[in-house]
C-alpha cells in the first residue's frame, strides 16, 4: 500500500510514471469490471455494469489500501461482513 502511494505521488511530477500509472489503471478498470460482470451474471442479472459501479468499486478497495497505512491497527475481519453487503448492493 505504501508503495501504491509513493507510486502515485511520484505520478504527480514524472509524465513517464503518470502514463503507466494511467496505463495500469485502465487495465484494472477492464479486470474488475468483468469481474462484476462474472459477478452479476452469477446472481441471474444482466451482466451490464453501471460505469459508476466500477468506480466507486475500484474507489473503495483504494480506500481500504490507504486506511489499513493511516490505521494499522484496522480490524479487517470486523470490516467482512459490512464489505460483502456494499458489493452484494453495488453488483445487484
Amino acid at each position: 500500500a505504501a508503495l501504491e502511494i509513493e507510486i502515485l505521488a511520484e505520478a504527480t511530477r514524472n509524465p513517464q510514471v503518470a502514463a503507466r500509472v494511467q496505463a495500469a489503471d485502465v487495465a484494472m478498470h477492464k479486470q474488475v469490471r468483468k469481474l462484476l460482470q462474472r459477478a452479476r451474471l452469477a446472481c441471474g442479472l444482466s451482466g451490464e455494469v453501471d460505469p459508476a459501479v466500477t468506480e466507486i468499486t475500484r474507489a473503495l478497495f483504494d480506500g481500504l489500501t490507504a486506511r489499513a497505512i493511516t490505521n494499522p491497527g484496522l480490524d479487517k475481519e470486523a470490516l467482512l461482513p459490512l464489505l460483502r453487503v456494499t458489493l452484494r448492493a453495488l453488483i445487484t
